[in-house]
């Protein structure tokens, strides 16, 4: 993953960014988090070929899982929908977002985020800033082209691969 020149201003503060790295001004959306909730997700679940030991684990200081994903028909497309869990700890509050990059590729081919507005997906949980000690659920959102192909999806720190990362492979068949 190319993703270094994102990496240097988005480590600062608890500003949130969107995919692309760039500022959202003003927003820390309090219990954002909460708003997820997979079950209530209408799709379908997806199976993992990937063992539990890789898709869940520590990175630098804080422990990242990447849970379940479902297949959502929307108006326009289909969307993956990814539910991962988040624990802060660090010693300083900081968003899933600010931390970490995720990755859903295809292939080899990266997945373009999508903004989704349905009941159980809250598409900002990944800005909520979340206090050292406390853990959160978190959603990324994708959407679907090919509907053969396994997604993988992969959570590491933005610009330190090395700090440790998490990876699970979904089916989308």
């Amino acid at each position: 993953g190319n993703s270094g020149d994102a990496g240097s201003s988005v480590t600062q503060g608890g500003a949130a960014v969107d995919e692309k790295g760039n500022e959202i001004v003003g927003t820390t959306i309090d219990g954002a988090g909460k708003e997820v909730d997979m079950k209530k997700v209408d799709g379908k679940t997806l199976e993992s070929s990937s063992s539990e030991k890789l898709s869940k684990g520590k990175i630098g200081a804080n422990h990242v899982s990447i849970d379940s994903a479902k297949l959502v028909q929307t108006e326009e497309s289909k969307v993956l929908v990814v539910s991962f869990t988040y624990e802060n700890n660090s010693t300083e509050a900081a968003a899933f977002s600010n931390r970490f990059t995720v990755d859903a590729t295809q292939n080899e081919t990266k997945m373009m985020p999508a903004v989704v507005n349905m009941e159980g997906i809250n598409v900002l949980s990944g800005v909520e800033v979340i206090d050292p000690g406390k853990k959160t659920r978190v959603q990324k959102t994708y959407f679907v082209t090919d509907e053969e192909t396994p997604v993988t999806v992969m959570v590491q720190k933005y610009g330190l691969p090395e700090d440790g990362q998490v990876e699970k492979v979904f089916l989308l068949k």
